[in-house]
């Protein structure tokens, strides 16, 4: 294998796409659950052309060495342990205490110091994608921003009179995306909303990224709000808009890169900022101009060249960290039976998520009949009896209940936090249990 090569996991396409301008060839491990979609999703990037997409079997039984392993949660870490090589850790959300705690019974601090322990003793390095994100893990050394490349978007025309927003799962992310005020700020203003909402009627993503530049190109404003404790004052969809010669309207975020008046409108006034809307639907001049400041700053400051630098310095230092682990190289092992359990575990996942994909298909197509089918399928697999049951539509609600919680009861959303305490004890593997 090439010694210049990283692994990483697949969180989020538009991120990890970044990735393919460091120079190195990259290994993206896809097909893990917890997403949306069971593969890459091309219709957000196309897979870059220095990657491979692998799946995390191959990775346990190849065992090749990696110049850097890039992680997203403690989940990842897990996964990789019997993994050589440096190791980082991006933190793209903020420490939501709250919903942790519902979760995992340790205090806040004591899950914080666990982490920054653990991190220590394997050698491994910390990245935020900004600010706000590790100011609230208490992570601040390295801050990398992801970037929007000004080269990859064709001109703006602005000849559709609507704003558009871009944002995906919104109904779980009200609170962090502030949508009573966006929903108050933008009533009877002509809108579009692109991204994966199924439960929002006529809401739909793009079908490739030529399509969503499509868009960004010929939209009037783009809208980001965010709650300032919550979430940044952008996100990767309003550096695209930028890049793509729009101007944002949103709330006054301390973190945003919008000058008021500038690069677009800020506002906590809900009918103000509508009529900044109205202002920027009936002066697309205007619109332009703003659009055109806005592209300027993130030429200047989110660039793909300052993120390949900024990165590439991170892999540098997580090299040096690893040479400096504290914990025997035994830790990082993981016997033949072990990985042959981690591997039976994945694809018996694999074909969960295969059934489920299936199920929703059946449902979108109304086929009571073949859905309760599915749901069966995924009750062997869950050791869930379900065949005393018909598919009349009770039994068919009552079904489909009992599976979801049985899916729920087996998602890894909160097992992170509770490894931790665990994996600096000296676990010596962190299998998910079925």
């Amino acid at each position: 294998m090439n010694s210049e090569r990283l692994l990483v996991f697949n969180c989020h396409e538009a991120w990890v796409y970044q990735l393919g301008s460091l120079n190195y060839e990259l290994d993206i491990i896809d097909g893990l659950p917890g997403r949306y979609t069971s593969t890459w999703d091309r219709r957000m990037r196309p897979v870059p052309s220095n990657a491979r997409l692998v799946g995390l079997e191959d990775v346990l039984i190849e065992k090749n060495r990696y110049t850097c392993i890039i992680t997203h949660n403690i989940s990842d870490l897990m996964d990789v342990k019997s993994v050589p090589g440096p190791r980082i850790l991006v933190m793209h959300s903020t420490f939501n205490w709250k919903t942790i705690k519902n979760e995992a019974q340790i205090e806040s601090n004591d899950l914080r110091l666990s982490l920054k322990d653990y991190m220590d003793s394997i050698g491994g390095h910390i990245v935020a994608v900004s600010s706000l994100k590790g100011n609230s893990w208490g992570f601040t050394q390295d801050i990398v921003p992801f970037s929007a490349d000004v080269k990859e978007y064709p001109p703006w025309s602005g000849d559709i009179a609507c704003g558009l927003r871009v944002a995906n799962q919104i109904t779980s992310k009200r609170e962090a995306l502030m949508w009573d005020f966006h929903e108050k700020a933008f009533s009877g203003i002509p809108v579009r909303l692109v991204g994966y909402n199924p439960d929002m009627s006529g809401v739909y993503p793009a079908s490739s990224w030529d399509e969503l530049k499509l868009f960004l190109s010929r939209h009037r404003f783009f809208i980001h709000t965010a709650h300032p404790e919550l979430e940044d004052g952008y996100n990767m969809a309003t550096l695209e808009a930028m890049a793509a010669g729009l101007p944002v309207l949103g709330n006054c975020h301390p973190t945003t890169p919008i000058e008021h008046g500038i690069s677009g409108f800020l506002s906590d006034n809900p009918d103000e900022l509508k009529k900044y809307a109205i202002l920027l639907l009936n002066d697309r001049d205007l619109a332009k101009k703003m659009g055109e400041k806005a592209r300027e700053t993130v030429a200047k400051n989110f660039s793909l060249e300052i993120f390949v630098e900024r990165f590439r310095k991170s892999i540098e230092i997580a090299k040096k960290k690893w040479e400096r682990r504290t914990l025997p190289d035994s830790y990082f092992t993981l016997n033949d039976e072990e990985i042959k359990k981690k591997i039976s575990y994945l694809r018996t996942k694999r074909e969960l998520n295969k059934i489920l994909a299936e199920f929703e298909e059946t449902i979108k197509l109304n086929d009571i009949k073949r859905a309760f089918d599915k749901l069966t399928e995924m009750g062997k697999i869950l050791g869930v009896n379900v065949e005393a049951y018909t598919y009349d539509i009770k039994d068919f609600l009552k079904v489909s209940e009992i599976i979801g919680n049985c899916l729920i009861e087996r998602e890894e959303k909160f097992l992170a936090q509770r490894l931790i305490i665990k994996a600096i004890d000296g676990v010596q593997s962190a299998e998910r249990d079925i």
